[in-house]
């Protein structure tokens, strides 16, 4: 079979669809009128700061050509920042490639490559150029344990087969079973990546601090706001309820349709797609302003709640959240309620006993790093 070089621009590359029966898929089945990625070999280098270089070489099937005739595109260059993996604009990242990697690190070669086709954008080249170098590092008996805990929990065998990616332990069941949708902003499966490193941290303290040491867990960019959104979402909803949701998320998966924000709220109950629309949609929380005063006629105690940001139903909804209040009587009595807003403009009504002498609106500030709560006045 001869290969011949054509250049990026003159290729459109068309996705074969992914899922997670992608192993028992020639990955360079060929789908009419369009380009099918086959192989993509990365060549890469590691340096002693731990920073990643090299380059992409793509082999392709053209049926414009002569049936089955396969072409490389010339090898491009990585460019490996924050914002993530790289890919030529031509390619798709959807598409299904085998592929395989080879790594130069102080002077020594490793070679990896994927157990099955998986689509380009799946494996970042970061995880497979550190994966490789963390391997070194970690013990076989925490690589078990979080694929174990994993496994369990998800009730999905490892899509990598516990080959080290560093970073992929956890994204190889949010990232390769659970594909996060191009475009959005803050996709929330890379998220559960982190949230399930953070579950398995609760479970297995020494085996996540080893791989952690050496690399196998690197956090997403929005790991920092949103694993405590997350775990907040799994107090209110409780663990067996949570854990469905997860395992519903990954089911929803299984077909290789990417995922955004709404299709893994609609893996939730009720109560959970809701906190979901509103609170894992970017690190932003709610302004809220309170106030209270007591109807003396009707022995009531009237509580507002006002969410001062903009709020844009569907796009931008208003935050959903449990807010605790403390009531003092002029007897020294406390008692302590919880409101459960989900709405712009709420006014909650509280029947009691005689006047109060104060309301305090999350007393114990266990809402202080989500929520901004603007001081309570009294009309």
């Amino acid at each position: 079979m001869s290969l011949g070089v054509l250049s990026l621009g003159s290729l459109l590359l068309a996705g074969c669809a992914a899922s997670s029966s992608a192993s028992q898929v020639d990955p360079g089945s060929e789908v009419s009128g369009e380009v099918a990625t086959v192989e993509a070999s990365y060549d890469l280098a590691v340096d002693g700061a731990g920073a990643v270089t090299g380059s992409l070489a793509v082999e392709v099937v053209d049926p414009r050509g002569s049936a089955g005739e396969r072409r490389r595109l010339s090898p491009r260059e990585l460019e490996l920042g924050a914002a993530g993996a790289w890919l030529p604009p031509v390619l798709d990242p959807a598409s299904l490639a085998m592929i395989s990697a080879e790594v130069s690190a102080a002077d020594e070669v490793y070679r990896w490559s994927a157990p099955r086709g998986l689509p380009l954008d799946s494996i970042d080249p970061r995880d497979v150029a550190l994966g490789l170098l963390a391997d070194e590092g970690v013990g076989a008996a925490a690589r078990r344990s979080f694929i174990a805990f994993a496994e369990e929990l998800l009730l999905r065998r490892d899509p990598l087969a516990g080959q080290p990616l560093a970073g992929s332990c956890a994204r190889a069941w949010f990232g390769l079973l659970v594909r996060a949708r191009a475009g959005d902003e803050h996709p929330p499966v890379p998220t559960l990546a982190d949230l399930l490193f953070a579950m398995f941290r609760e479970q297995d303290a020494e085996g996540a601090a080893e791989l952690e040491a050496a690399g196998w867990y690197r956090p997403s960019p929005d790991a920092d706001w949103a694993t405590s959104r997350w775990l907040l979402l799994r107090q209110r909803l409780g663990s067996a309820a949570f854990i469905e949701g997860l395992r519903a998320v990954v089911d929803a998966g299984a077909d290789g349709d990417p995922l955004g924000l709404e299709g893994v709220a609609a893996s939730f109950p009720a109560e959970g797609e809701a906190f979901i629309l509103s609170w894992l949609r970017g690190p932003a929380g709610p302004l809220v302003e309170t106030s209270w005063r007591f109807d003396t006629e009707r022995q009531r105690l009237l509580l507002r709640i006002d969410q001062l940001q903009r709020v844009t139903p569907g796009v931008a909804p208003a935050y959903t959240f449990v807010l605790p209040v403390a009531v003092t009587f002029e007897d020294g009595r406390v008692s302590r309620r919880t409101l459960e807003v989900s709405r712009r403009k709420e006014l909650f009504q509280l029947p009691i006993e005689g006047p109060p002498m104060g309301v305090e609106f999350d007393p114990d500030q266990t809402l202080e790093a989500l929520v901004k709560l603007r001081a309570a006045t009294e009309p």
